[in-house]
């Protein structure tokens, strides 16, 4: 079926009494048919296909505004798809670069910063003290 492209409920009925309508009417004239009677059998056959034009207009308004929410979820869903393949992408290339900068990417740890300076102690230190103390050590 051919589609509508404008609106039939914007359409106002012809006036078939008009003398350019006359061809129309007069074949519906005859001894048990006046004139008004054949200008309003015109008339309901107008409205009769203009009701169903409206019928018509409206199903093919309900067909393209269900082709149009079917073509926004189809792109939406296509819109996701590629955002979510950019973060896999961004996710794999920053796993990538964590294997290889591995001291880069050392957790920080959560604590405040100290107010006291460490003390480091030598090795020479270290090793008298264990000596003192009587501690051996054995390399395997």
């Amino acid at each position: 079926m051919p589609r509508i492209q404008f609106d039939p409920s914007l359409l106002e009925c012809p006036d078939f009494a008009s003398a350019t309508f006359t061809a129309a009417w007069a074949p519906f004239v005859n001894p048990t048919t006046t004139e008004e009677q054949a200008i309003q059998l015109l008339r309901d056959i107008w409205s009769a296909g203009n009701k169903a034009d409206k019928l018509r207009w409206q199903q093919q308004s309900n067909e393209d505004n269900a082709a149009l929410a079917e073509s926004r979820r189809l792109q939406s869903e296509a819109n996701m798809m590629r955002d979510q393949a950019e973060i896999d992408e961004a996710d794999t290339i920053r796993k990538e670069e964590m294997k290889k900068n591995k001291t880069k990417y050392i957790p920080i740890p959560d604590r405040e910063v100290p107010t006291i300076a460490p003390v480091i102690a030598s090795n020479y230190t270290k090793k008298a003290c264990m000596l003192k103390c009587g501690i051996t050590l054995t390399l395997a």
